[in-house]
């Protein structure tokens, strides 16, 4: 719709059947005795050299003006998208927003020859996909076929659900209450509400990485949002992504089997929970402090308390609180808007906190600090 009509074809006739050329084919248009066989001027297009540059790669400019007119030929350069014969030799380059600095000098040595040049980067679902390899391709649908069953299994033994979050919320408030070593209040004026990784890659049930408890908290979490919101306190939120892993991965891509990629579905923060911009700090590490904007825009705010909600527990949410606990914020885990792989992985981490590093409360207690009459009592 709205859309200009394409030219007609010339190597067909007005009811479909081929149509006889006059004259050759050239590499701009169809050549022949008519206009009507030509609806392409001469120079309207050019030969497209393309480039998939290794890491350090570069074009030798020179060199390729000897050989290509900038007139008849203009010059992509991509990513090594990943393939199977370039994992194999290893010389899979992918990147995203940043390009590479010999990509980017190639480019200009080009364009001072008289090229045009189109830098084209790697597209996160398209590599997420594998629909630059065939192989690849048909490897991850059998792979995905695979991990939904397996995440079917895992929302059937869930530790957690809708149903049973009360309940398990009173057992792991018995175990916690022995290591619980101090009892502070939400300060409101100086509090922030901080949301780890709630996002597409760890919530969606067709993910690799799906978390079924972290879905069950999503109400939770969401009233907590809500509340921090209604009293005009800032509200933030954490996306774990690589822009590059064979750069920013580290040991994360040692450890773990599946990456979430930067620009892609997985990285986008769950749209229930209506993340504002300005409100996302993307990680490539467990502790949101990682992330040295997070910290700057916190003291930025006056904030000098963290309410924190999110997955996993036992990883990127008690490394942030852990971390926040070394920079002087106090903290506040809020035990039912938190969750983890397993029961015993997120009370062991809940006592961790609360032995050494933060207050274990619930979505009820938070709550109750930040209603209209506790919070004007405080002022």
């Amino acid at each position: 719709a709205g859309e200009s009509p394409l030219p007609p074809d010339p190597r067909t006739s007005p009811d479909g059947s081929p149509r006889v050329l006059a004259g050759p084919l050239s590499t701009t248009g169809f050549k022949g005795d008519s206009p009507a066989l030509n609806p392409y001027k001469n120079g309207d297009r050019k030969i497209t050299l393309n480039f998939a540059l290794a890491p350090g790669e570069a074009i030798d400019a020179s060199e390729m003006a000897r050989i290509f007119s900038p007139e008849k030929f203009l010059i992509k350069i991509t990513p090594v998208n990943p393939t199977q014969t370039a994992d194999k030799n290893r010389v899979t380059h992918c990147w995203v927003d940043h390009i590479p600095g010999a990509v980017r000098e190639s480019a200009a040595a080009l364009g001072s020859k008289g090229f045009q040049v189109i830098v084209s980067p790697s597209m996160p679902d398209e590599i997420a996909a594998a629909t630059s390899c065939g192989q690849l391709w048909s490897n991850a649908l059998g792979e995905r076929a695979a991990f939904l069953e397996e995440n079917k299994r895992r929302e059937e033994a869930c530790y957690l659900t809708a149903q049973n979050l009360a309940e398990k919320m009173r057992i792991f408030s018995r175990g916690i209450e022995q290591f619980k070593r101090r009892n502070f209040s939400v300060s409101v004026d100086k509090a922030a509400l901080l949301v780890v990784d709630m996002q597409e890659f760890f919530l969606s049930p067709a993910s690799p990485a799906y978390l079924p408890a972290g879905r069950v908290i999503l109400a939770n979490v969401r009233q907590l949002a809500n509340a921090f919101r209604g009293l005009g306190r800032p509200v933030y939120f954490t996306a774990h992504a690589h822009e590059d892993p064979r750069i920013d991965g580290g040991l994360m891509t040692l450890w773990w089997k599946k990456i979430c990629l930067a620009g892609s579905s997985g990285a986008r923060v769950i749209p229930f929970l209506e993340a504002k911009e300005g409100e996302i700090f993307t990680k490539c590490r467990y502790s949101a402090f990682t992330n040295p904007d997070l910290a700057a825009v916190l003291r930025e705010r006056g904030v000098e308390e963290l309410v924190i909600a999110g997955i996993m527990t036992n990883l990127c949410v008690e490394s942030t609180a852990r971390d926040a606990f070394d920079k002087d914020f106090k903290t506040w885990v809020v035990a039912d808007a938190t969750a983890a792989h397993s029961g015993e992985l997120h009370l062991a981490s809940l006592q961790n906190l609360a032995y050494g590093f933060s207050q274990i409360v619930t979505t009820a207690d938070i709550a109750k600090e930040l209603t209209p009459v506790n919070h004007y009592a405080k002022l």
